[in-house]
């Protein structure tokens, strides 16, 4: 495989944001701006501005309203760099690590449509395991037996498809399926936790999802072929809305293998059709979180930090070798704090110790009084639709 290219991540000068980034500039409040700007960083690794900025920039419209409520609040207690802590902690690291790892353990279909995917060693509870089992056929029979985004056919069924493109397929989860299920009271708090500030800056995506594995969403699954997997697992490649319904622009990073282009359609704009109408394609909320972490992982560096402890401790390498390691062991081997603190949703964010309430209520019914009208913003970036963003 060829080795992927590396990010580069630069600081944002003050003068670049107020001059040239106009989503910043236009749509963020002045007070929020003059913040910002005059925070002054601990040392050379605080990248509290960049964290703060570039988040804002890609939440939609409803989270950036709750994340301008948190940065005047922290900023009043003098803990915004605390405010860029729980955001890297508690939505950018579960996120990025969750994602990495499901993309690496998910094995591809079997032999046919009657025979489904078999699951992590981990993934013991059986009504969970079925569930699985007719989300993978479910949705190979929405997409045509075909990757969503390539295009090729599941190579298992090449028999039926001479002459066509085929690979291995995976059912791939846009958000992170790991998140959605625990094995014990304090991996249940924890993730928890991720949720409550999943749903605080993507409001919308709590109409969607029940965060109880039981309730997981077809929405929330698409049909990909193995490397494409691992790319959007791994936050390399993301979809960004065009403004046409169900249609999507392909962004591939700097971290995206080049050997895998050739995998991607030459418009780089994917449609998505459901071959059987009764069937709901994926989520545009869904998928417009998953892009929004991409562009937030990649502009602030986060993503390659990540990357650097998981390639350093082989823990990934690892999991996908063996498929045996426990995965709920391996989150905590990551050594990533998961959240540095609970949130409590309540129109303010407070800031609490570390030391968390023995009873954690459902995200869900902590959302219930949030805006959960669907947001039409766009994941915004500075690709050029119709043509590969392969942002530096």
């Amino acid at each position: 495989m060829a080795d992927e290219l590396s990010i580069t991540s630069s600081p944002i000068s003050d003068l670049q944001i107020s001059e040239t980034d106009s989503v910043i500039f236009i749509e963020m409040p002045n007070k929020v701006q003059a913040i910002i700007k005059d925070y002054v960083p601990l040392d050379g690794n605080d990248n509290t501005k960049e964290i703060l900025r570039e988040t804002f920039k890609y939440l939609p419209p409803d989270g950036r309203v709750h994340l301008v409520e948190d940065i005047i609040d922290t900023a009043e207690k003098d803990t915004l760099r605390q405010l860029s802590g729980s955001i890297i902690s508690g939505i950018l690291k579960p996120m990025k690590v969750a994602g990495a790892m499901m993309a690496n353990i998910t094995p591809s279909l079997r032999h046919s449509l009657d025979e489904s995917i078999e699951e992590p060693a981990t993934m013991t509870d059986e009504p969970m395991k079925r569930q699985l089992r007719t989300l993978g056929v479910t949705a190979m029979l929405r997409e045509g037996n075909k990757c969503i985004i390539s295009g090729f056919y599941d190579l298992k069924l090449i028999e039926q498809y001479p002459g066509e493109d085929c690979k291995d397929l995976q059912a791939a989860h846009i958000v992170p399926f790991y998140l959605a299920k625990w094995e014990s009271d304090h991996d249940k708090r924890q993730k928890m936790a991720v949720w409550e500030n999943i749903f605080r800056y993507f409001p919308s995506v709590s109409t969607l999802l029940n965060v109880y594995y039981r309730d997981i969403s077809l929405q929330n699954v698409m049909m990909l072929s193995v490397s494409l997997h691992r790319s959007f697992g791994n936050f390399h490649l993301a979809l960004e809305q065009t403004g046409i319904p169900d249609q999507y622009h392909i962004t591939a990073f700097r971290r995206f293998a080049p050997v895998y282009r050739g995998f991607l359609p030459q418009s780089r704009i994917v449609t998505m059709r459901a071959h059987d109408g009764r069937i709901p394609l994926p989520s545009p909320i869904l998928l417009q979180v998953h892009c929004a972490i991409a562009h937030i992982l990649h502009t602030t560096g986060e993503g390659e930090k990540i990357e650097k402890f998981l390639d350093d401790s082989d823990a990934i390498g690892g999991l996908a070798a063996s498929g045996s390691t426990d995965v709920a062991e391996l989150f905590s081997v990551t050594k990533l704090a998961m959240v540095p603190t609970i949130r409590q949703v309540n129109k303010r964010l407070k800031l609490e110790s570390t030391k968390t309430s023995d009873t954690v209520k459902s995200p869900t019914a902590l959302t219930q009084s949030a805006n959960t009208e669907e947001s039409n913003g766009k994941c915004t970036s500075e690709a050029s639709v119709g043509t590969l963003s392969q942002t530096p």
